[in-house]
């Protein structure tokens, strides 16, 4: 008698405390749902400057709570947001005045720093990898990282928006509400095992007696009574769990709030102790798309000012030069167009620090498509990168480092060459002028030379052989330093690749003191506007070659690519 009432007091406790815990449970989706958000506000005026023109929110800040950061920004006039790595901004931001947002997930804290009272507008930034403008507000999502910032500002001149609050996704608002839930119907079912552990315990009954014929004594019948009233009992505890099972199941069903919030996949851009290159290929696909953009409308309106937005030295006087000449002379060929469908080569430099540079091998979605070759360069963190060289025509090049790992920029009077960047020019052009007689011949591989010495002597002997060219008229050729300083960065096995420029200019003057070159050709005549010349002419071809240059003197340096283009035809004073 004794282990049936624990057994059936046991279970009406069970059923008491799962009732509870499924009360609770669902409860807590219905009656006491959290927030779906966490938010918090940016308070400038408690520590910061109202005239700031730059905010900055740490990414440690962002970091404060799981899930996507939601940065909302509203201003008067025009509200600037983007993200970027945080010695990125930092460089971007420099000594410009700006208050900086850092904090955890109770409080956040404003300080002022920097005493420049205007930035250039940070629209459109290369160290931008995520970036929103906006009229009045924006909202930007961003998967936060450690070594991330967000950097928030209206156009530079202004003061940056004021109004700033972050909010996070609570992707766990009610932690409690599915353990309750669980351990609410395992009680259950634990109360139900014991009722019907005890209900067949009493169905077995007394044992019989071992003599057959006698009779029950009045103890024995009171014992079977009492056993079939607490049977009913049983079954009328059973019929009560039944009920509070099916209705708080029910309720629990009629919830339209999930037990779990979803979880967000996405992936936080990983945090290491290995410094990896400035410029990830994915990032740097976005700029060379903006480069295409400003190559073709510069190139369609022959504008220089256009061009200058996205090109610098020697690719920029190299291209306006041809602007300048197809102005003047219609039927010039067009220059070849900068197509960046594929991206075969990507060569970042290792580091941080600026100038940045890249190195790119560009071609069409064709799959026989040409590949160029170019040097780009980010001077400062306030300016974009910009072509300093493209090699429209390019050979086989050396193996290369990983695009994850990058390369190394060397100085160009480096050591660690058989010839430093700075001389490469100087004695190729001599290569050039002598060829085999030159003093640096043995230092060059000029049987495969990739066709460049080929070509250009071809030119000279094609002007040498216009009518009447030998006898009135005779051709100087001469090389100087062209409008790109040297790059030059290693590959995978510790060579450099060296790209150089060059000025080639052929001056042409009459044999004669008081002499005249006649019958101009047609470009040249159409530049000076008339067809021939008692002065002379200059024409300047501006040149960029690419070298594989070994550690060692006992390699030949290879030339593996080359441009030659037509870029300056003048009158001699």
């Amino acid at each position: 008698m004794e282990g049936l009432t624990l057994r059936f007091y046991s279970a009406v406790v069970l059923f008491v405390v799962s009732a509870l815990a499924l009360i609770v449970g669902f409860g807590q989706q219905v009656f006491w749902r959290a927030p779906s958000t966490i938010t918090q506000t940016v308070s400038i005026e408690n520590g910061g400057s109202a005239t700031a023109p730059i905010t900055v929110i740490d990414g440690g800040t962002l970091k404060a709570h799981d899930g996507k950061a939601t940065i909302t920004v509203d201003g008067p006039a025009e509200v600037f947001a983007a993200v970027a790595p945080t010695d990125d901004v930092n460089a971007w931001v420099a000594d410009a005045q700006s208050n900086h947002v850092t904090g955890t997930d109770a409080d956040l804290s404003v300080s002022s720093e920097g005493s420049e009272a205007t930035t250039p507008n940070p629209v459109g930034s290369d160290l931008w990898i995520q970036e929103q403008s906006g009229l009045n507000q924006l909202q930007l999502q961003t998967e936060p990282s450690a070594n991330s910032s967000v950097i928030i500002a209206s156009n530079g001149t202004d003061a940056a928006p004021s109004a700033i609050t972050v909010s996070w996704p609570n992707e766990n608002p009610r932690p409690w509400a599915f353990p309750l839930v669980v351990a609410g119907y395992l009680l259950l079912i634990a109360g139900f095992v014991l009722l019907l552990i005890e209900v067949i315990s009493n169905r077995r009954g007394p044992r019989r007696r071992s003599h057959r014929g006698a009779r029950l004594d009045r103890s024995d019948v009171s014992e079977l009574k009492t056993r079939r009233r607490h049977g009913g009992s049983i079954r009328s505890v059973l019929a009560v769990g039944a009920a509070v099972a099916v209705t708080v199941a029910l309720t629990g069903c009629s919830s339209t709030s999930p037990i779990v919030s979803a979880t967000n996949t996405a992936q936080a851009p990983a945090e290491t102790d290995v410094e990896a290159p400035p410029v990830s290929k994915a990032h740097f696909q976005t700029i060379l798309s903006e480069i295409v953009s400003v190559s073709d409308t510069a190139d369609a309106a022959l504008s220089a000012d256009t061009l200058s937005q996205r090109f610098a030295g020697e690719a920029y006087a190299s291209r306006v030069g041809y602007y300048d000449l197809k102005s003047k002379y219609a039927d010039k060929t067009a220059i070849d167009p900068i197509v960046a469908d594929q991206v075969p080569l990507f060569l970042p430099q290792t580091g941080s620090d600026f100038p940045r540079t890249v190195i790119v091998g560009v071609k069409g979605a064709a799959d026989d498509a040409q590949p160029t070759l170019m040097v780009l360069q980010q001077a400062t963190a306030r300016e974009n990168y910009k072509v300093l060289s493209v090699l429209s025509h390019v050979s086989s090049l050396p193996d290369m480092p990983s695009d994850v790992l990058g390369s190394n920029v060397l100085g160009d009077d480096t050591t660690q060459l058989s010839v430093a960047p700075k001389l490469l020019g100087e004695q190729f052009g001599d290569v050039l002028a002598n060829g085999p007689d030159s003093a640096y011949a043995a230092k060059f591989n000029l049987d495969d030379s990739f066709q460049f010495i080929a070509q250009r002597r071809q030119a000279v002997a094609d002007q040498n052989a216009t009518e009447g060219f030998a006898d009135n008229a005779t051709l100087t050729v001469n090389y100087g330093q062209g409008q790109s300083d040297p790059v030059a960065m290693t590959t995978a096995d510790g060579d450099g690749l060296v790209v150089i420029s060059l000025d080639e200019t052929w001056t042409i003057k009459p044999k004669e003191s008081n002499g005249v070159i006649k019958d101009l050709p047609a470009e040249d005549a159409a530049v000076l506007g008339k067809s021939e010349t008692s002065k002379g002419l200059e024409r300047t071809y501006s040149t960029s070659l690419a070298f594989t240059v070994p550690k060692s003197g006992d390699q030949q340096i290879q030339l593996v690519g080359f441009s030659w283009v037509l870029s300056s035809i003048k009158e001699l004073e």
